[in-house]
């Protein structure tokens, strides 16, 4: 240990240094002390035996070696003095404090040497010293000891040697040994005592220091063990009363540092509010989730410590979300996510800042964790969106206010946005309804003519075609199938036009199974034509309705108009606004007159407009609508036409059928009126007038009546229906009405229907002639042999009798293939247990022919022509034809 420079009293400030360091000067100021202290008396025991060994070595007082000593004694002196020289200035050190130790334990020695075997008087003189040291330094003490100990024994055996002739080896070392084991005793309590006061001096330090948890032993009864207790009790108080001053102190400064930080983050919530009160209106004058994203993030980044921003919409329904942009293709759009802090906001409703970087589910790049903050946008009960933000710095309570008072302003303006969109979405949804198809998807009438308009009104002269389509086939698949299959065929039929027709091209539909398509800058006819090829090829192509293949065809008119202003056939009006218009219907209307010679050439072909098709159309048109007052007006004659026994000619039944007799036409023959007739619907009317007509006047003859008796077999009426008669769901009711009202058996009407007309039959037309076969009525087929390629459809069918068509019958008398096809028919009627007739029997040989075929009805002019009702009846009367 170093005991450093001298500190006078004056110099020492025990305010401005600490109690451990003023211990360590005090320390060293004893060390220092001790030393002056052991040079000084060494000075005097020095002195003492310089003198003695002056004075010994002038009168030889003693016999011993005392006169030797005075060297040493010299030595000794020279060295204390230097040492005390050394101690005033501060320059000594512990090597000196062991120099002297080390020149006293040779002095003793030496001592104990001249004393001879009396040198064991000098132990106590070594007890005292090695106590003396004890007390102030305890690491002197020992090391005084362990030199007494070791040099004693050598000095005394040398003194024994020198003076005394006899000496006791074992002697001596009994005395070292007591020597030691005395002076070890001796030194043991001043060590302990040292020991105790300097841990209550280190005790005392650490109180200054503020260490109120030091306590001192206390269990020695003597003063410093009083003072241990006394030191421990008043410890014990002053920390506790400083631990309350500091509580007190601290909770002040507690209480101080919260209304600053309350006052600095009112300042600062006043001024974000104002800001955000500020940002409210641009906010809510938004009018697009976009427009809002900019405006939000300018907002966020006047009042957030901002690096990143995010607006994410979000579509619980279908599970995704979206991560707004810059533009729509920016857009990040994504599943919505199973887990995460997101997530957590979504489901739980409330703020989140989290240690999760600002992933992709947000938008950007990652960042550093720890900076996420995250609020829910809600509208009515719903998580619509979400806010995100990402900073360098932690975010607070008051950045959650602020970030939740923007997303309550971000709600109400996406509320509207919504509402907007909402609105817009509507009102582009109605105006695609109104100008589209609900099923196809295609444009609507008012579309397609609104288009061909625009087409004729552009100004410079261009050519424009415009194609009428008719399904073929088409209403007997929705009849057979369902309405069903027949939405499922238009939707494919409207696929398969869209891919035939040219990228510009408009393809409508017009209603039902028509549709149109307007091809824009047609140079010629040819261009046309190769669309309609294409669409033909198209559209003919087998379609696949569950597991059933459906065949359809499509018919094509095809009419051309040019944008320079025309005059049409007809005369277009004379007002300009309205000639664009005139036009279109025009246009439209020869391109339908097209399509009507396009069904009647046959069907699954086109025809393009000529302007001789003009008249023949409005004589079609003007043939109708005759027909239409002939019906109203009662112009229409029943006639009836005899069906006899081909081999006696006996009367067996009547067909009714009507004559036209125009004012002005004459009489216009069936096969001119009666395809008007079905095209228009007017033969459901002509049907039930027929119908009740022939009842009411079959029922008042008398062979029906039953008053003569004579063949078994009664006269039957036979009348011709059409499918559209079938197919109406009170036909049934109808005829049922009218047996009723007129009395006629129903097992006396017969009701024929033509092949074609059963193969397309649908499920209501054959549930109809069921009812009516299970009511007595019996069914006919005309035209048997002229249509259908398999003779399927007659299974099931409530089938009577098979009618043989007039091309067989006019051949049969020459033999060849017309003899072999009707004894085809013949053999398979007999099959199948059904009755023939054959019509158009106009001469004896055919008749002859029939009968060596076996036929057993017929009717045609050989019998007679259609006659009036007056005719049959005299026919009837002349007979004498029996009832059954």
């Amino acid at each position: 240990m170093s005991f450093g420079p001298a500190l006078s009293r004056s110099g020492i400030h025990t305010d401005s240094i600490s109690a451990h360091d003023l211990i360590a000067r005090e320390e060293t100021i004893f060390q220092r002390e001790l030393l002056n202290r052991a040079t000084q008396v060494r000075f005097r025991l020095v002195v003492l035996e310089l003198a003695v060994g002056i004075v010994d070595f002038a009168f030889n007082v003693l016999p011993g070696p005392w006169q030797f000593l005075v060297v040493d004694s010299v030595l000794l002196l020279l060295v204390n003095e230097l040492v005390r020289s050394w101690n005033r200035r501060g320059a000594t050190n512990e090597r000196h404090l062991l120099g002297m130790q080390v020149l006293d334990a040779i002095m003793f020695g030496l001592i104990i040497a001249s004393f001879g075997h009396e040198g064991h008087l000098v132990i106590p003189f070594l007890v005292l010293t090695v106590a003396g040291y004890a007390m102030g330094h305890p690491r002197a003490a020992r090391r005084q000891l362990v030199l007494s100990c070791l040099l004693y024994p050598i000095a005394h055996l040398m003194g024994e040697r020198m003076f005394s002739p006899s000496f006791s080896v074992v002697h001596i070392l009994l005395e070292t040994f007591l020597m030691g084991a005395i002076s070890w005793l001796a030194m043991q309590t001043p060590i302990r005592y040292v020991f105790r006061v300097r841990r209550a001096r280190r005790a005392l330090a650490a109180l200054a220091e503020g260490d109120w948890s030091v306590r001192l032993p206390t269990r020695a009864l003597d003063d410093v063990g009083f003072l241990g207790v006394s030191f421990n009790v008043t410890a014990e108080q002053l920390g506790a009363a400083v631990r309350a001053l500091e509580d007190e102190v601290e909770e002040r400064a507690r209480a101080e540092e919260s209304m600053r930080v309350a006052r600095h983050e009112a300042t600062q919530m006043a001024e974000r509010m104002s800001a955000v009160a500020q940002a409210a209106a641009g906010v809510l004058a938004t009018d697009s989730a976009r427009a809002l994203r900019d405006v939000l993030r300018r907002a966020c980044a006047d009042v957030l410590h901002l690096q990143r921003f995010a607006i994410i919409l979000v579509d619980r329904r279908a599970g995704t979300i979206r991560v707004l942009g810059d533009s729509n293709g920016d857009d990040v759009s994504r599943p919505l996510p199973t887990r995460g802090a997101l997530r957590r906001v979504i489901d739980e409703r409330q703020s989140c800042i989290s240690d999760e970087p600002f992933d992709g589910a947000d938008g950007g790049a990652p960042t550093a964790p720890g900076t996420m903050m995250r609020t829910p946008i809600i509208v009515g009960n719903d998580v619509v969106g979400v806010l995100a933000v990402s900073g360098a710095d932690a975010y607070g309570t008051a950045d959650v206010a602020v970030f939740e008072a923007l997303a309550a302003l971000a709600a109400t303006a996406l509320r509207n946005i919504l509402l907007v969109e909402e609105l817009r979405s509507s009102r582009e949804a109605l105006s695609h309804q109104a100008h589209h198809d609900g099923l196809t998807g295609l444009a609507n009438r008012r579309r397609f003519r609104a288009r061909v308009s625009q087409s004729l009104e552009r100004e410079g002269t261009q050519r424009v075609a415009l194609l009428a389509l008719d399904l073929d086939g088409f209403k007997e698949v929705n009849d057979t199938l369902g309405h069903a299959a027949g939405d499922r065929v238009l939707q494919t039929v409207s696929d398969r036009l869209l891919n035939a027709t040219r990228g510009s091209d408009l393809v409508a539909r017009l209603g039902g199974d028509e549709f149109a398509v307007l091809l824009e800058h047609v140079p010629d006819d040819a261009q046309a034509v190769v669309v309609a090829d294409r669409i033909l090829r198209s559209v003919s192509q087998p379609i696949t309705i569950g597991d059933r293949l459906v065949g359809i065809g499509t018919s094509i008119g095809i009419a051309f108009g040019h944008t320079e202003a025309r005059t049409d056939e007809a005369g277009a009006l004379a007002n300009p606004q309205e000639r664009h218009r005139d036009l279109v219907d025009v246009l439209l209307h020869e391109a339908d007159v097209a399509l009507y010679r396009a069904k009647t050439a046959g069907k699954s072909c086109w025809v393009i407009f000529e302007s001789s098709m003009h008249e023949e159309e409005r004589s079609r048109r003007q043939l109708e609508g005759e027909l239409r007052e002939a019906v109203a007006s009662g112009e229409l004659q029943l006639l009836f036409q005899p069906i006899c026994d081909i081999e006696r000619g006996a009367l067996r039944g009547v067909e009714a059928t009507a004559r036209w007799d125009h004012p002005r036409r004459g009489t216009v023959a069936p096969a001119v009126w009666q395809p008007l007739a079905e095209e228009s619907g007017l033969v459901v009317d002509i049907g039930e007038w027929l119908l009740e007509r022939a009842c009411t006047a079959v029922a008042q003859w008398p062979n029906v009546a039953g008053d003569r008796v004579g063949e078994e077999r009664p006269i039957s009426l036979t009348l011709k229906v059409s499918i559209r008669q079938l197919q109406s769901a009170v036909f049934a009711t109808t005829v049922q009405r009218i047996l009723a009202t007129s009395g006629l058996p129903a097992s006396s009407l017969l009701l024929e229907v033509t092949e074609e007309a059963l193969t397309r039959a649908s499920a209501a037309a054959r549930d109809q002639m069921q009812r009516l076969h299970n009511m007595g009525i019996r069914f006919i087929v005309d035209d048997f042999g002229m249509g259908a390629s398999s003779l399927g459809y007659l299974q099931g069918l409530a089938v009577d009798m098979l009618k043989i068509d007039r091309s067989f019958v006019q051949g049969v008398a020459r033999g060849g293939s017309q003899t072999a096809l009707a004894r085809t028919i013949l053999a398979l009627g007999r099959a199948l247990n059904l009755a023939t007739i054959a019509e158009g029997v106009d001469t004896e040989a055919q008749r002859v022919a029939l009968q060596s075929l076996g036929c057993e009805l017929g009717q045609g002019t050989f019998y007679s022509r259609p006659v009036s009702e007056e005719a049959i009846v005299r026919m009837l009367e002349g007979e004498r034809v029996g009832t059954a």
